[in-house]
């Protein structure tokens, strides 16, 4: 098995070690053929706290974005609803829409 990097195989300690105590050959590309077994150790660690980092920023963001855009989005879905009707701003229907076959 083969990977540039150790967290593309895996972000994961436990899998890491696994596949080590199993023998199972794999061949991190940027550290090379000879590395340390407590270096992948360590590489596997820094990967598994990165992958929670990551998680924890995209819930945050997540949540940021869904408490700032309800209004925005509920705004946005009725502009997009009203010209789909044919609907001005006001909610009555343009004259344009009433008069004229409307066309893609």
């Amino acid at each position: 098995m083969t990977g540039r990097r150790l967290d593309r195989l895996s972000r994961d300690v436990h899998f890491i070690s696994g596949l080590m105590a199993h023998k199972v050959p794999f061949i991190v590309a940027e550290l090379g053929m000879g590395v340390d077994p407590f270096m992948l150790h360590i590489y596997a660690a820094l990967a598994e706290k990165e992958r929670a980092l990551i998680s924890e920023r995209t819930k945050a963001a997540l949540k940021a974005a869904k408490a700032g855009g309800d209004a925005a989005r509920q705004s946005e879905t009725l502009r997009g609803a009203s010209a789909r009707h044919g609907l001005d701003q006001g909610g009555s229907r343009s004259i344009r829409s009433q008069h004229a076959p409307s066309h893609p």
